[in-house]
């Protein structure tokens, strides 16, 4: 560990509440702070949105951002399986400036792991976007 790097961050900490190591993975960090207080905002909450119906309604909404902001402050991803866990035959090449290329040549069944993964990953990730855009639509509707 870097003595001097971690007095500096120390410095900045109690300077000016955060670090430059904050910045590092930011939507890390902002979901790791905002996370629990959108819970706790939904359990005190006692309001909605004129746009909404009910409060179980707004509820529903409130969820999606939970889960948008979980999924990253806990590094939610789709579980690879057997598709990138199996190693595949490579072919390696050079080009015209000498870098080495990777080929993969994925069999039959890591071709159909991929696939399954390709898709599972894409409904994930369309899922926490929906609450990220949730919570940007909503913004100014989060208070009580």
């Amino acid at each position: 560990m870097n003595i001097k790097r971690t007095l500096k961050f120390i410095i900045q900490r109690i300077v000016r509440g955060w670090t430059d190591e904050d910045t590092w993975s930011m939507d890390w960090t902002i979901s790791k702070y905002i996370l629990p207080r959108l819970k706790r905002f939904k359990k005190i909450n006692n309001g909605y949105p004129n746009e909404f119906k009910s409060i179980k309604e707004w509820n529903g909404v409130i969820d999606d951002m939970i889960f948008s902001f979980n999924a990253i402050a806990n590094q939610i991803e789709t579980p690879m399986d057997d598709c990138l866990v199996i190693n595949f035959d490579k072919d390696y090449e050079k080009d015209e400036k000498g870098n080495t290329i990777i080929r993969f040549n994925p069999n039959k069944e890591q071709k159909i792991a991929l696939k399954k993964y390709k898709k599972e990953s894409k409904i994930l990730n369309d899922k926490i976007q929906k609450g990220l855009d949730l919570f940007g639509k909503y913004f100014r509707g989060l208070w009580w």
